[in-house]
């Protein structure tokens, strides 16, 4: 028995059955005829219930029809008549499909595309076992012809190369090394038999146009309609980035060419049109002469056959027609190949393209206007516009009346039904605001309804429970409809399904479940405008989700970094100093941030003892503060002059424990002291003093509630504006791989045994030490004890050459001790496995403070695909395990899988600490040349990175 499908089957059959008259009045007949039973027998057309039937029916068919229109034409503005895509959550193809790079066919797109004179570009991964040299990339760049002899234009190249890398770069990736690609110029000798075809310049130009696509296959851009026919598939031609002067294809990427056989060279020549035969065939590469097997070339070099050769090569390309030789005219030959390669290398210009193609073109919008079926109904119903003649008695009127009434509980569903079609550009639009049901009033529609009492002004419309909600119709229709709307589910379900279109998701649920500084009703609406954000900014998060910072310029935060803020609704600054941006606002406000216990005034002249009441009086004689109580009794300019008597305003400062406790309505209450002055107190239970504390002293108690209730308000928006983040990528601390900073330890797990290479050497030694290593590590007599003192012996490891030698990391107290445990060594080498290798940095720099060096070795795998991200410890949501273990959650799904990273919760003093320490770092990054400045920036951010590190690890 098939399985029935837990899916909703694509069909429209319902949709058509509705369009079917005469299908829709069977049904309906049939289910009349179910429900009368015995007690109705006529169901033919004289019958005015069957009049009504069809109309109904018939109204329902328009209503079908119009639920037909292209969805296209249902989002259209009303007034323009175009799709407005700011206010959809709508992105053009060329936005939504298309990404920051990924690939290094995407890296090879943009520094083609935007990099002048870069006739192709080659980026090799860095091949290392170190974790450090993860990431990295080797670029070569092909330089165009105009460039060969101009030394300041290929800098000017590299640099711009450069630039372009960094302002794509991913995260954890970077430059290992830039270069210009040298040419090895080729020349060919031959005799080549033709026939009458074509022109010696035309064959030419062709041999000399298919070497240079063989050699140095030159990266070409097409236009829209091209590359669409290529692909076949408008995600696939926009997948990658978005280039600016059209499309490259990535099957006209090929790698780097390191070989080719002299024989290919000679293929080639054989394919062009109107060539019979070659002879006598050899290549001159490089100036040495060669006329078969393989060309081999360099890591740096690439083949070429220079236009600037032509005539050495009009020399010994020998063209025979009919026994004749004949000699190709020079400036023909160029003429021919520079216009078949310009032809090839035709830009074109990428928006000017895009826009023809998306941009909505005009089309019929949807009349929603519901027409009554009153309209239709036979004249003698007297139901339509001209009514019924006066001469009508009050019974047949009052029956009118009674029929239209009737009919229009029917008719404003469907006059409903329109108006919520109609307004599909409002449902599926990016707005926060929270009405979803919409209606239109069929007083306006029905022919006469006005005379209705029921559309009368003053006329009372009761609710369920009878008490009048409207006095007219139409207010009643939009009470209801406010009724509907469910506060912001309903929208927020809206938006759910727009952000799902694309592959999004927004946790407001399980954020929702940590609101501490707003209202709920008011964190509802935080929240619908918080996934508007993201979904407006879907297409920049999404494509760029792994982008990293580009250090050199510092335009934009890393992709990551734009996600999680929208996604943890955290504070967003155009200040980079994103932390210290929050200090900015305690400064405006003139409170500085302490920690608790700092201010001699919040500890000794706080205490409500000083008032001559205890916390037993307050505990048995102070009121609660009701958190449910109105604060809108009071303007702005009264609740911040009840604000400026509480005690941060009064002290100039606030502890940071204030922060969290202060939003706890509970830790407050409002009382007098029993003197009869009439001054009422609001206290606070300070958990830290474990003791009732003054927080501001008051006229009256409703001043006392406002003041607390201000005071709330201002430390919600402290808490929020105190929430952001930043990002570190371990591999931009990296050292320089040439310079002796590397060491390696080799470990054997069998036996417990660990060996330590003494000296410190750069990347490739070490790797040379550890493969020299695993060829002699079994033989016996590289163990040896050497002596050092007379109770301090070292067992070690020497390679044959002895250019190689490791000592155990302890040593023992006698050479009996020492030769024990060398014995039971050798005994064990042959069942030995390949021995672990431990590798590691080892960073030095002398202390600002101290002058003396500080040292400290690094795990190599501190470096490899690893980043770490910043956060406060001092706000109410972040001081949270829970929400600690949400956000690491999100970070988790959001970032991209081969990233590891790691979560940190700093102090406010550390943070600040910490900003000043990452952005003169950044800042150095980017310098062209470093410096002793850079190296001591680089050794306290890795310093402060590898300790965190070591403390959440352990």
């Amino acid at each position: 028995m098939a399985q029935e499908s837990l899916f909703i089957p694509f069909t429209r059959q319902h949709l058509n059955s509705i369009l079917d008259f005469k299908y829709l009045r069977q049904k309906a007949l049939q289910k009349a005829q179910d429900l009368a039973g015995d007690y109705w027998t006529d169901y033919n057309e004289h019958d005015p219930g069957i009049t009504l039937l069809e109309q109904f029916c018939f109204a329902l068919t328009e209503l079908a029809f119009k639920t037909e229109t292209p969805i296209q034409n249902l989002l259209r503005d009303p007034k323009t008549g175009r799709l407005n895509k700011k206010m959809l959550g709508l992105f053009e193809p060329e936005h939504i499909f298309s990404s920051q790079p990924q690939t290094i066919n995407d890296y090879r797109k943009v520094i083609f595309d935007e990099v002048k004179g870069v006739m192709n570009v080659w980026l090799e991964p860095v091949q290392s076992t170190a974790a450090s040299q993860m990431g990295l990339y080797k670029i070569r760049l092909q330089a165009a012809p105009y460039l060969k002899d101009d030394a300041e234009g290929q800098l000017k190249m590299i640099e711009n190369s450069k630039s372009v890398f960094l302002k794509y770069r991913n995260l954890c990736e970077d430059i290992d090394s830039i270069s210009i690609i040298e040419e090895v110029p080729i020349t060919i000798g031959c005799q080549v038999q033709i026939n009458e075809s074509r022109t010696i310049e035309r064959i030419l130009a062709d041999i000399l146009l298919a070497l240079e696509n063989f050699l140095t296959p030159e990266l070409r851009f097409y236009d829209y309609p091209t590359i669409l026919a290529r692909k076949q598939d408008i995600a696939e031609v926009f997948e990658g980035p978005l280039l600016k002067h059209g499309f490259i294809d990535e099957a006209d990427f090929r790698p780097k060419l390191t070989e080719f056989a002299v024989s290919d060279i000679s293929k080639i020549m054989m394919n062009v049109e109107s060539i019979i035969s070659l002879s006598d065939f050899c290549l001159w590469v490089g100036g040495q002469k060669q006329t078969e097997g393989l060309v081999t070339l360099k890591e740096n070099e690439i083949p070429r056959v220079e236009l600037a050769g032509i005539d050495e090569l009009i020399e010994k390309i020998l063209f025979f027609r009919n026994g004749i030789r004949y000699k190709p005219d020079k400036n023909s030959t160029v003429k021919y190949f520079q216009d078949m390669r310009n032809l090839d290398r035709r830009l074109y210009i990428t928006e000017t393209n895009l826009n023809n193609l998306t941009e909505a073109t005009h089309g019929q919008r949807l009349d929603a206007n519901y027409y009554s079926i009153q309209n239709h109904l036979p004249e003698i119903y007297g139901l339509g516009e001209f009514g019924v003649p006066s001469s009508a008695s009050s019974e047949r009127l009052a029956q009118i009346k009674q029929l239209k009434t009737y009919l229009l509980f029917f008719e404003q569903i469907m006059a409903n039904y329109l108006a919520q079609l109609a307004q599909l550009p409002n449902l599926l639009s990016l707005s926060a605001q929270p009405k979803t049901y919409f209606s239109q009033d069929v007083g306006l529609l029905v022919p006469k309804a006005k005379e209705l009492n029921l559309f009368k002004e003053n006329f009372a419309i009761f609710d369920y429970d009878n008490t009048p909600n409207s006095h007219n119709y139409a207010e009643a229709l939009e009470a209801l409809n406010s009724k509907l709307q469910e506060g912001g589910e309903r929208r927020s379900r809206f938006l759910d399904y727009m952000l799902a279109i694309y592959g999004e998701n927004f946790s407001e649920y399980s954020l929702s479940k940590f609101n501490e500084y707003q209202s709920p009703e008011a964190y509802e609406q935080h929240l619908l405008n918080a996934k508007s954000k993201f979904l407006k900014n879907a297409a920049m998060t999404s494509g760029a989700r792994g982008q990293a910072l580009d250090y050199q310029s510092l335009k934009h935060a890393a992709g990551i970094e734009s996600r999680l803020i929208l996604l943890l609704d955290l504070a967003d600054s155009d200040d980079d100093a994103l932390f210290q941006s929050m200090f900015h606002v305690f400064k405006d406000l003139d409170i500085e941030l302490v920690e608790a216990g700092s201010s001699s005034v919040w500890a000794d002249n706080a205490i409500i003892e000083n008032h001559t009441v205890d916390d037993e009086f307050i505990e048995r004689h102070f009121f609660f503060v009701d958190p449910q109580a109105n604060f809108a009794e009071f303007d702005e300019s009264y609740k911040e002059f009840l604000l400026r008597k509480t005690i941060p305003f009064v002290s100039s400062c606030i502890e940071d424990n204030f922060l969290k406790l202060a939003l706890d309505t509970t830790n407050f209450r409002v009382g007098t002291d029993g003197s009869g002055t009439g001054l009422h107190y609001l206290v606070y239970k300070d958990s830290r003093l474990g003791k009732w504390c003054d927080a501001g002293m008051f006229p009256s108690q409703s001043d006392a509630f406002g003041a607390l209730w201000a005071l709330q308000e201002l430390v919600a928006k402290l808490n929020a504006q105190s929430e952001s983040m930043h990002l570190v990528e371990h591999n931009l601390l990296r050292p320089n791989a040439e310079e002796a900073l590397f060491g390696f330890a080799m470990h054997f797990p069998e036996i417990g045994l660990h060996f330590v290479f003494d000296e410190f050497c750069n990347i490739a030694e070490r790797e040379q030490h550890i493969n020299h290593i695993k060829t002699e590590y079994k033989q016996e007599l590289n163990y040896f004890i050497r002596r050092e003192t007379d109770d301090i012996f070292w067992l070690c490891f020497q390679t044959a050459d002895t250019k190689l030698s490791l000592r155990e990391e302890h040593s023992y107290k006698s050479r009996e001790e020492a030769q024990t445990r060398l014995d039971a060594i050798k005994e064990a080498l042959l069942n030995l496995q390949l021995p672990d290798f431990e590798n590691f940095v080892h960073l030095e720099y002398p202390d600002d403070e101290t002058g003396t060096k500080e040292e400290i070795q690094i795990p190599d795998s501190f470096y490899g695909f690893r980043i770490s991200l910043f956060f406060p410890n001092w706000t109410a949501r972040f001081s949270n395990p829970e929400f600690r273990l949400l956000v690491q959650e999100i970070i988790r799904i959001n970032s991209p899988a081969h990233i590891e990273p790691f979560a940190y919760y700093l102090s406010w003093k550390d943070a600040k600490a910490f900003e000043d320490m990452f952005f003169a770092w950044i800042r150095s990054l980017a310098t062209k040349e470093p410096g002793q400045d850079y190296q001591r920036l680089t050794f306290n951010m890795t310093k402060f990175l590898l300790g965190l590190w070591r403390e959440q690890s352990a």
